[in-house]
């Protein structure tokens, strides 16, 4: 449903590096996953959070996390790494100030029919402005999912400069269907 990355110091590359992660909190059909990454000199590099939402994968629809489930994953009531533990949801801004189409091809869908979550990042990136994306690294992202995209559609991704924030927001070719909002900064 929902991730925040805030990248705090960039590792060195082929660095070894040591992920901790751990369910964070389970509320009915969703649940929060947390991740701190250290290199191997155990600087912390990056915090993370996940929110995740149980599909019951032969009917495709939201299932409740039943309380056997739960247990398994023995979650870490109140360690997370961002002061504020909820993730906001984000808003569609008003205005916008560059747009591109662009039509899923095979190599955008996962095992589960539908784009692979870190092609919207992806598709993000193309809809930058060349001098907003040439000043990447970001080192914060935040990816809001609202509705999987699928293999041949065309999606209409809209850029705006939002404070300090870039904001792409992915629809349905005509609007009608909001699929992610995504910001890098």
């Amino acid at each position: 449903m929902d991730w925040q990355v805030k990248v705090i110091k960039r590792p060195i590359y082929g660095q070894t590096l040591d992920i901790h992660t751990w369910s964070r909190k389970i509320v009915k059909c969703y649940a929060y996953r947390d991740f701190e990454i250290y290199d191997d000199e155990g600087n912390l590099c990056v915090i993370a959070t996940s929110k995740w939402l149980l599909i019951n994968s032969k009917e495709r629809k939201i299932a409740k996390v039943e309380p056997e489930l739960a247990n398994r994953y023995k979650s870490e009531i109140g360690k997370c790494v961002f002061e504020n533990p909820e993730i906001e949801k984000l808003k569609v801004p008003d205005n916008f100030e560059s747009e591109i189409l662009y039509k899923v091809q095979r190599k955008d869908i996962d095992v589960i029919g539908h784009m692979h979550n870190l092609y919207y990042l992806d598709l993000a990136y193309e809809a930058l402005p060349d001098e907003v994306y040439n000043k990447r690294p970001f080192d914060n992202i935040r990816v809001m999912y609202k509705k999987e995209i699928k293999f041949g559609e065309t999606v209409k991704c809209k850029y705006t400069k939002d404070e300090n924030k870039n904001v792409v927001v992915i629809e349905s070719e005509d609007e009608k269907i909001l699929h992610a909002i995504i910001e890098v900064y």
